[in-house]
């Protein structure tokens, strides 16, 4: 039992994304001699294996694999970490335990699972993961989810530095990260912000034609405090309408 989660964590460690792949371990001598693995099990005793995990077993997997990034982390300090948020929707076939119908842009309308990740940039580990339903909206338990994120970062870190699309666009969520004094970057989504954004000052980028930005704060209902919102629009076109002398850009 032991070797076989040390073989997926070894297969995990070289960019195996299936079990089938874990066969490129079972060709490499050097791995093979290191561990003393006189056997190597096909991928269909993988896959028996976990689906004997029970919500106990994953729990101590868990466990587990934070005692391991703690020896590791022990042995470097970072100054400033890059936490990525995402989500992803999981489409399933038959009548999969737990998957329901939600979002899903590669198959609309099929049952799905929609867990939450989180990932350290610099070394691109998966800190921690949440396993949801697939009608789970995006935002849905992610402070909750955060907490446990930063629960789980060594001492060793300076400051964390958190990058999310607009689907975490929570005042909840940066309500905790300003307390917890992180910076982050949100992408925010353009629906009932036209008439904001057309009454900025733009500023043009003198080093790339075409684009201008700005820069300004927003206090979206239901915040206590403004933020800063930074925007930017690129020109795609330069058309001239009748009765106009001048082009009108797009």
């Amino acid at each position: 039992m032991g070797d076989i989660i040390t073989m997926l964590m070894m297969g995990v460690l070289a960019g195996v994304r299936h079990m089938s792949h874990l066969l490129v371990l079972k060709h490499d001598k050097v791995i093979n001699t290191l561990f003393n693995w006189n056997l190597f099990p096909g991928p269909s005793t993988f896959g028996k294996l976990f689906k004997r995990f029970n919500q106990k077993h994953c729990q101590e997997l868990s466990e587990a694999e934070a005692e391991v990034r703690k020896k590791i982390w022990t042995r470097k300090w970072f100054p400033r970490i890059t936490m990525d948020m995402d989500s992803t929707a999981i489409g399933v076939y038959g009548h999969q335990e737990g998957a329901e119908k939600g979002y899903n842009p590669q198959k609309k309308g099929q049952d799905s699972y929609h867990p939450l990740l989180c990932f350290i940039a610099e070394n691109h580990e998966c800190l921690h993961n949440l396993f949801r339903p697939g009608s789970a909206y995006t935002a849905n338990g992610v402070v909750e989810f955060m907490k446990e994120c930063f629960a789980r970062l060594p001492q060793q870190i300076g400051s964390v530095f958190v990058r999310a699309d607009s689907g975490f666009f929570n005042g909840n969520l940066l309500d905790f990260l300003e307390e917890k004094k992180s910076q982050y970057l949100i992408k925010v989504k353009m629906k009932n912000l036209e008439k904001l954004l057309m009454s900025q000052e733009w500023q043009k980028d003198k080093r790339r034609p075409g684009i201008e930005t700005a820069d300004f704060l927003y206090q979206c209902h239901g915040w206590k405090i403004a933020r800063r919102f930074a925007a930017i629009r690129i020109l795609t076109d330069e058309g001239t309408d009748k009765g106009t002398f001048f082009p009108i850009p797009e």
